[in-house]
């Protein structure tokens, strides 16, 4: 889409139809997000293309003005989705994490963007009712039924993530908390979350996190490891899996295979220097756990 620049990439893969959707925000070349936020000038649009065969890509679809996702923008200066990658639920529902900036206040809100109808149609959820920005979601089950988690990036007022439940598939979400998860520096950054399956526990699925752990500057990611997510403080660091700078992430479960991979940028003099490939298991025979990190594949940014 010209003259616009992509940026904050989001795959979702729906199972029934076997198609993979990449959601992307397009927005006005050379615009920044401050100026739209001061402005109340939204230059920022909500696409996808899909692919069967991640050999060829349909056409771009803009979602930006359809339904009721054009009756939200109106409220909105601007907003963008993740980055990293959304989830399908159980129960077949597709989630894009997103978060938009409110004239009403100038404050950022985290929220999702969820279709019940394998793709055909999007509905815009509440927004969690403190400010945060960039998240990520992932589905909790256990004995009490199914959960939508929410993992915001916080500002410089709390020192902390932002995390929230829902029960409705993100229709809405519950009271937010500051779990024992670190910022990092004045204005927070991105960190990656997924819900997987361990093989010592069939009873309920656990959170993995990956963020930078250094409070002041963006260095140092780490894995962080929750067994029992509905509880903010059960959450613990597990290892340092990049050493350095470093920034924005995004981890998948490799389920068959039983291991974790990791994108994140990250360098020796900057965090934006090059993006690494990082593999690591989680070791259940250990006491307490351990973390493994077997390979990193480097390319530079």
């Amino acid at each position: 889409m010209k003259p616009c620049r992509t940026m904050s990439p989001c795959p979702v893969y729906e199972r029934t139809t076997k198609t993979l959707y990449l959601f992307f925000n397009c927005v006005y070349d050379k615009v920044p997000e401050r100026t739209q936020i001061d402005k109340e000038i939204n230059l920022a649009r909500l696409c996808y293309i899909t692919t069967k065969d991640v050999q060829t890509w349909s056409e771009l679809t803009d979602l930006t003005d359809v339904g009721e996702i054009g009756e939200k923008v109106k409220d909105w200066a601007t907003f963008a989705i993740g980055p990293g990658h959304g989830i399908q639920m159980e129960d077949n529902t597709l989630i894009i994490p997103a978060y938009a900036y409110h004239k009403d206040t100038k404050k950022s809100h985290a929220f999702v963007f969820s279709s019940g109808d394998l793709g055909e149609t999007w509905h815009v959820g509440k927004r969690i009712e403190e400010k945060c920005g960039e998240c990520q979601v992932a589905e909790v089950i256990d004995s009490k039924g199914s959960h939508l988690y929410c993992n915001a990036r916080g500002f410089s007022c709390c020192k902390s993530r932002v995390e929230a439940l829902s029960k409705n598939q993100g229709e809405s979400f519950g009271k937010p908390k500051h779990p024992k998860l670190p910022e990092t520096g004045k204005n927070g950054c991105q960190g990656s979350v997924i819900a997987f399956q361990p093989r010592v526990d069939k009873t309920q699925t656990w959170l993995l996190f990956t963020h930078p752990d250094d409070p002041c500057d963006r260095k140092n990611l780490a894995v962080y490891l929750n067994k029992n997510p509905l509880d903010s403080k059960a959450w613990k660091k597990m290892k340092v899996i990049k050493g350095g700078p470093s920034a924005y992430s995004d981890v998948v479960y490799v389920e068959k295979e039983d291991y974790f991979a990791c994108l994140v940028e990250c360098g020796e003099k900057s965090e934006s220097d090059q993006i690494d490939f990082v593999t690591f298991r989680l070791d259940t025979n250990q006491v307490p756990f351990a973390l493994t990190v077997p390979r990193v594949m480097t390319s530079d940014a």
